[in-house]
């Protein structure tokens, strides 16, 4: 389920060239359920970068969504023996 989850929210991101939030949203939850932490927090960043300036209901959850793949990209860093970004 998440690589059909991972392979749709791809298309979506893009056909949509990451002008809508959601989408790089949705394949950032599908790349860090799938166990590909580094290219969520990427993804995840686009996200957040797409949101129009000012305040949005979903900029919290994208926030939220962000540091937990960050925490899980420097962990799974640190797993591996490689060095954390800070």
């Amino acid at each position: 389920m998440i690589a059909l989850a991972l392979k749709a929210a791809k298309c979506a991101v893009a056909l949509t060239g990451e002008k809508n939030p959601a989408h790089p949203d949705t394949l950032a939850l599908a790349q860090y359920l799938g166990g590909h932490p580094a290219a969520a927090l990427a993804s995840e960043e686009k996200a957040i970068k797409a949101l129009k300036p000012g305040p949005q209901p979903e900029r919290k959850v994208f926030n939220e969504r962000l540091q937990r793949c960050r925490k899980a990209a420097d962990e799974k860093r640190r797993n591996s023996g490689g060095a954390a970004k800070k």
